[in-house]
């Protein structure tokens, strides 16, 4: 099995999860997006001009997300601050 075929199984598996748990998709989306910068954060030990190059994205993009997280964490249920 190649590295897309067992992203796209796992994605699958956890896409099932929130459908069943009918999380709406906004919901869903705000928190991948949060988890895959989080934790690409630790794994580029908090350095966010590494963080930024890991995840193909301008390094503002990670500090607004970092400043997004200090004004309030998201409301699970409706994907808001």
């Amino acid at each position: 099995m190649n590295h897309r075929s067992t992203i796209d199984e796992r994605l699958r598996m956890i896409i099932r999860d929130l459908v069943f748990a009918r999380v709406p998709l906004a919901v869903a989306e705000r928190a991948f997006k949060v988890k895959y910068i989080d934790e690409t954060l630790v794994l580029c030990g908090g350095n966010q001009t590494k963080t930024a190059a890991a995840l193909g994205v301008h390094r503002n993009t990670v500090v607004n997300h970092l400043l997004s997280l200090t004004k309030g964490e998201i409301n699970a249920k409706t994907g808001k601050r």
